[in-house]
């Protein structure tokens, strides 16, 4: 971890890896709970996760969502929040969240948490200014990189800074995967905070089975 920013690993699904993570250092970890990702984790092994080991204030879990009704956000909200209360490790980490969705910011707002909304480069920036515990948002590198090979990314690069202007706090979160190359020159344009990396098949011996030296090695070079 050599830049100015974080890192953080999504699709966190085992708890070995965790731990091997938490004891690497990395502080922010993100959850999958869309039913159709590789890296779903379900409501009960994610409690578990909570209960049994020491994540302490120091991090920052994500709780990924895309299309729930809010019904079933706050069921998993509430069961998160007790399940740390049975932890005994104090005091506990931040529960954020993290949407991959085009619902209202209304919608948002709504769970009174602080959020992550994934900004693909297409849509109306205007359509997430408005959320008033909106945190940050999450930019892929594949989408900057498509953007790129058509010309495209000086003028998202221009209106992305704008959005800037009007949200200062706003925070920036680059997401890729271990066999991409990090773009230094992205990091520093887009004012980027975290760098975040998943877990899937550039670093994996085979499916959902983490390569940890990968992982750790990709980390180092970040």
């Amino acid at each position: 971890m050599n830049g100015p920013y974080l890192n953080r690993i999504d699709g966190i699904y085992d708890q070995k890896t965790l731990k091997q993570l938490l004891d690497y250092g990395v502080e922010h970890f993100s959850f999958d709970f869309r039913p159709r990702s590789f890296n779903f984790i379900p409501q009960y092994v994610f409690a578990q996760f909570l209960e049994q080991l020491n994540l302490t204030a120091a991090l920052k879990i994500y709780m990924h969502f895309a299309g729930d009704s809010e019904f079933l956000v706050k069921k998993f909200l509430s069961d998160a929040k007790d399940s740390l209360a049975l932890s005994p490790y104090r005091p506990p980490p931040e529960l954020v969240l993290e949407f991959s969705d085009t619902q209202s910011a209304s919608y948002y707002d709504h769970f009174e948490l602080p959020y992550f909304w994934h900004l693909r480069p297409f849509m109306k920036f205007e359509d997430f200014l408005t959320g008033k515990n909106l945190q940050g948002v999450i930019l892929s590198m594949s989408h900057l990189v498509e953007l790129e090979r058509k010309q495209r990314l000086e003028e998202f690069i221009a209106k992305f800074l704008q959005v800037k202007v009007q949200r200062p706090k706003l925070e920036v979160i680059l997401s890729m995967d271990f066999a991409q190359e990090l773009k230094q020159e992205l990091v520093e344009y887009l004012d980027i905070n975290i760098v975040s990396f998943s877990l899937d098949r550039s670093c994996e011996i085979s499916y959902r089975r983490p390569n940890i030296p990968r992982i750790i090695e990709g980390l180092n070079k970040s």
